[in-house]
């Protein structure tokens, strides 16, 4: 198994989550990265990614529980972006739930950098989640997230 790639053993419980503070979820948020970002191009996906910024995250306060100023947690966050040109409805959620899989599991959220993932129409033929770890994983790997 290449080492972009996590085991399901080897990732815990606790950090199987993508919450709200890891997504983008505004539409000015995808808007910016997109305008600004350097792509990376993979088989099935793009990603794009934006500068690291030193921009404290809008709906976090300036201090962390554990007293810890955000600036020093703050990471980046991403979204996924799957077109009707991918698919029917069903085809689009199941590749965004591969996806997210992929984040949960490899911690794709990093360098305080915000990404889009963005499908292409050859994602339609995504078979399974191995397609889409083999081809973010070596996307990752030019992005120098590995």
């Amino acid at each position: 198994m290449s080492s972009h790639l996590a085991s399901p053993s080897s990732v815990s419980r606790r950090s199987c989550r993508f919450p709200k503070e890891d997504r983008l979820l505004r539409r000015a948020d995808y808007v910016s990265v997109q305008k600004t970002g350097a792509p990376f191009h993979g088989r099935y996906f793009l990603v794009i990614q934006a500068r690291p910024s030193q921009r404290p995250h809008p709906r976090l306060s300036s201090m962390h529980p554990s007293g810890t100023h955000l600036s020093e947690l703050l990471r980046g966050r991403v979204g996924i972006t799957v077109s009707k040109k991918v698919g029917n409805a069903v085809r689009r959620n199941r590749i965004k739930r591969l996806v997210r899989e992929f984040i949960r599991r490899n911690r794709f959220v990093g360098n305080n950098a915000d990404s889009v993932i963005v499908a292409k129409r050859s994602a339609a033929r995504i078979s399974c989640y191995d397609d889409v770890a083999r081809d973010l994983g070596a996307i990752c790997t030019r992005m120098g997230l590995s």
